[in-house]
């Protein structure tokens, strides 16, 4: 089996689309279901997985101990578990996206620390550029460290993750068969116990101004990892410091031309695009199946003067929404992952960093909310007193919180969704008019129905009011200045998306039923919906623009 999925009809979407405003129902129809012996595939692993992980009892406590750590870390890796996609040829597994996904979300029940550190050697270590390395001493090199070896990424410094060019610098020797690298890296998954790790750096030669990629190994002199980080959340995952003084790395084993550098790298923003979805959403979504299992547990065990706590209808409400998000997330995953077949899945692997990171957020803030005061009790101190049900409710919420910052802080990622998605469509388009609206498909359920006559109008009012917004600013820097635009937008989006894909999963008849899960979910994202138009029509105004004033006179720097 290959890591490298069938290309869709060209023009095909259903994000693109649903900007245009219009549905493409008759993509989603039947629902992608995974091919019986890819998911054939997918089994084996997660059973690995689990018989691996059953050795290891007791995982907050292997994590907590860096030899440990990186003994489980090496027995992973001897199984090809953080190599899953690259081709058994390439030293890996061979696994689709789907599979790989349903690995990674496994390792979540167990530990999201370990999940997200699967992730990141999965996604981001060297094994998963060979997709797009073209044959050669550089790939030969990555080809040659991928079995049995831990990868990682090592992007983000301390001046952020945002700037376009990086302060590590890499400038050629030797008549420019060679660099030399220097700088230092911060907030590095899987830096503790990497073997290879690809770096980016500004290079620094006669040419402009470019950031290119660089692979070398850990044991190269001059690479020296720094102490670990500690977040309020993921404890445990190995995560630290990387520095590089005067490190020499062959010419060859650099990625980005002498013109745009890493952007010259054809398949590469897909292949980001992908990856920050998998190592987000995949211990996303497990945080979330744990949360509605620990809260629907804690719910059914416990009643206030004599009524059980689910009689109160706020208690319902909490957990029914707590309980539709895995419905939905489990649709979006399966569209992401399958639907490459039927349209270019680009702009949804995009939105789903946020809508998976946010369901995640709103769940645990939830299961915390249903729980109490034991839902921001630790574990450890419900041990102490006894308790059976040691949840570890604040914890999982404080992993919550990480992913909403991981992989770009959520509003980052509207922003630049809404202005190089939506927006950037929308001018390419400006002449355009908004189609007419779609009946709704025979298929839909009676129940969901309802829903589904919204989403055609939401979709023909989200293209609508795109369309004004490029009329009134021609150009698209002016528009972006004003960020709450785009961020708005795309988050209603996004929101129209999930909801797409829940009525569709839940419309074809070969699914279990889930016309109440769907329901339930579409009525929580038509609030968020409407909270989200609201935002656009509030706008700036200049009242933050004095307060943000007055508090940068009062605190920030001289």
């Amino acid at each position: 089996m290959t890591s490298t999925p069938p290309h869709a009809p060209a023009g095909a979407e259903l994000l693109g689309e649903i900007y245009d405003g219009r549905i493409r129902w008759d993509l989603l129809t039947p629902f992608p279901r995974q091919d019986p012996a890819d998911r054939k595939d997918g089994d084996e692993a997660v059973a690995e997985l689990r018989d691996t992980l059953a050795a290891w009892p007791d995982l907050d406590e292997v994590l907590a101990r860096p030899l440990r750590r990186e003994r489980l870390m090496r027995e992973l890796a001897e199984r090809d578990l953080l190599n899953m996609r690259p081709d058994t040829a390439d030293g890996g597994r061979g696994m689709s996206s789907a599979s790989a996904f349903r690995v990674l979300e496994a390792a979540g029940e167990w530990s999201p620390s370990l999940s997200l550190s699967m992730a990141v050697a999965n996604t981001l270590g060297a094994g998963a550029y060979l997709s797009v390395i073209p044959d050669g001493p550089l790939r030969d090199f990555i080809a040659s460290g991928v079995a049995g070896r831990i990868g990682a990424g090592a992007d983000t410094e301390a001046g952020g993750a945002s700037n376009a060019l990086r302060q590590t610098v890499a400038v050629p020797v030797d008549d420019g068969r060679a660099y030399i690298l220097n700088g230092e890296k911060s907030f590095i998954t899987n830096a503790p116990v990497a073997d290879i790790v690809d770096v980016s750096a500004t290079v620094a030669d006669d040419g402009p101004p470019r950031v290119a990629l660089f692979w070398l190994t850990t044991d190269t002199p001059g690479v020296e990892v720094g102490p670990e980080h500690a977040y309020t959340g993921f404890a445990g995952a190995p995560n630290g410091v990387l520095r590089l003084k005067d490190v020499r790395v062959p010419a060859e084993h650099m990625l980005g031309d002498a013109v745009d550098g890493w952007r010259s790298i054809a398949g590469l923003t897909e292949l980001a695009v992908e990856s920050r979805m998998l190592l987000i959403s995949a211990p996303a979504l497990a945080i979330v199946k744990r949360c509605v299992r620990i809260a629907a547990e804690h719910v059914g065990r416990r009643s206030v003067n004599g009524v059980p706590l689910a009689g109160y209808s706020q208690v319902e409400g909490v957990l029914s929404d707590l309980g539709a998000e895995p419905y939905a997330l489990d649709a979006l995953m399966r569209w992401c992952t399958l639907g490459s077949t039927r349209a270019d899945t680009v702009l949804e692997w995009r939105a789903g960093k946020n809508l998976t990171s946010m369901a995640c957020w709103r769940a645990s803030d939830a299961a915390v909310s249903l729980l109490g005061a034991q839902g921001v009790e630790t574990a450890a101190s419900k041990r102490r007193r006894g308790l059976e049900d040691a949840a570890p409710a604040e914890e999982l919420q404080r992993a919550a919180r990480v992913l909403r910052v991981s992989g770009g802080v959520d509003f980052l990622v509207d922003f630049t969704s809404g202005r190089n998605g939506l927006f950037a469509r929308r001018y390419e388009r400006a002449g355009e008019a908004v189609p007419a609206p779609a009946a709704v498909p025979d298929g839909v359920p009676e129940r969901l129905r309802g829903h589904a006559s919204f989403l055609t109008a939401e979709v023909a009012r989200l293209a609508e009011r795109a369309r004004g917004l490029v009329a009134e600013y021609p150009d698209l820097a002016a528009l972006s200045e004003r960020q709450w635009i785009p961020i708005a937008l795309n988050r209603v989006g996004a929101e129209l998306l999930a909801m797409v894909l829940t009525v569709a999963r839940a419309s074809d008849p070969r699914e279990e039923p889930g016309i109440d899960l769907a329901d339930v979910y579409c009525l929580a994202a038509r609030r968020r919906i409407a909270d989200a138009w609201r935002e656009l029509d509030d706008g700036g105004g200049a009242g933050r623009s004095r307060v943000t004033a007055a508090l940068l006179a009062r605190y920030g720097a001289a």
